[in-house]
């Protein structure tokens, strides 16, 4: 069975076809993602985080925005959680709502290097001045026990799985 290949969407064309339709949708740079219904502890991370950021940059020239505005990185039409306008900022950050991790993508020239932060991690923002430990933006949020199942080791030798 062969499946037809679609021309990836350009920004242009995405955002000219999101405007015909009523719920909102993100573009991976290839083709529409519809917008997923949140959840509570997303939304206490994104407060969280908002909330961070909101005082630590009182006072500059920085300002916090919420997930009603789109943003352009790299092909990909995105609506972030937060993020922070002031100057030309370098950094993009992924906050995972499953566990206490994020994904730091920092541009070095034309190229964006990816670094994973954990728990005991500090996401570090120099272009704003502001240092936040990951383990505060999840303050207040219940989050999935981790699923060790494939670390258990059963008696005779064999995974668990």
């Amino acid at each position: 069975m062969s499946v037809p290949l679609r021309k990836p969407l350009t920004s242009s064309e995405f955002l000219a076809w999101e405007e015909r339709h009523e719920l909102r949708h993100e573009c991976d740079g290839a083709q529409p993602i519809a917008m997923a219904g949140g959840t509570y502890e997303h939304d206490a991370i994104q407060v969280n985080l908002i909330t961070a950021l909101n005082n630590r940059l009182r006072g500059t020239r920085c300002r916090v925005h919420g997930n009603s505005l789109k943003i352009r990185v790299l092909d990909s039409i995105r609506y972030p959680d937060a993020f922070v306008s002031s100057a030309p900022i370098q950094r993009y950050v992924i906050v995972e709502q499953d566990s206490i991790a994020a994904t730091v993508f920092t541009r070095e020239g034309p190229i964006w290097a990816a670094r994973v932060l954990t728990e005991g991690d500090v996401l570090a923002m120099p272009e704003i001045g502001v240092e936040l430990a990951l383990a505060d933006i999840y303050e207040g949020v219940a989050l999935p026990p981790a699923d060790n199942s494939a670390d258990v080791i059963e008696a005779d030798g064999k995974s668990a799985d």
